[in-house]
């Protein structure tokens, strides 16, 4: 099912609402003070028959909103590396020294993540490496059988927001 114009505004808001909301019920928002990462598939868009199409989380990738750029990561460049293991070792040289905040993807992305960070920088957990990660956000699909696993590579318990961005409905 394709993505239009009408439909993008959706899923950009309802990222947005997710947050609010958890600002609003926590009260917390310190979170927005440190750099974010949004674990998503290749921005890069192909064309058939005059039609864009790529994967949901590349093509949302056009949308971020401007409020979120200034500390989102990874960068262009390194959102666009098609191949996953490329990309994520490219992902963890450039956050592997920055103050994360808040990290986003579907579960296993994080788990692979996590796992290549600790192995990088023979941190003992995600924690020790990220001392004010606060919040993750995951989606795709339901994050309950990966809760144990990604608690255990950060070290403790973290305050996450579950979405579905699905672009099958």
């Amino acid at each position: 099912i394709p993505l239009t114009k009408e439909s993008i505004p959706f899923h950009i808001n309802s990222a947005k609402n997710a947050l609010l909301h958890y600002i609003h019920e926590t009260g917390n928002a310190s979170f927005l003070n440190g750099k974010m990462i949004f674990l998503q598939g290749s921005p890069i868009l192909e064309e058939k028959n005059g039609l864009k199409f790529g994967r949901l989380s590349g093509i949302v990738a056009h949308y971020v909103p401007k409020y979120l750029q200034t500390n989102r990561m990874p960068s262009w460049e390194t959102n666009c590396i098609e191949e996953w293991e490329d990309k994520v070792n490219a992902v963890v040289d450039e956050t592997i020294p920055e103050n994360m905040t808040l990290i986003s993807g579907i579960p296993p992305w994080l788990i692979m993540y996590f796992e290549r960070l600790l192995e990088v920088s023979e941190k003992e957990n995600i924690q020790s490496l990220f001392k004010d990660l606060q919040l993750m956000v995951t989606g795709g699909v339901n994050y309950e059988p990966y809760r144990e696993k990604v608690n255990q590579l950060i070290g403790r318990n973290i305050d996450c927001i579950q979405t579905y961005p699905a672009s099958e409905g």
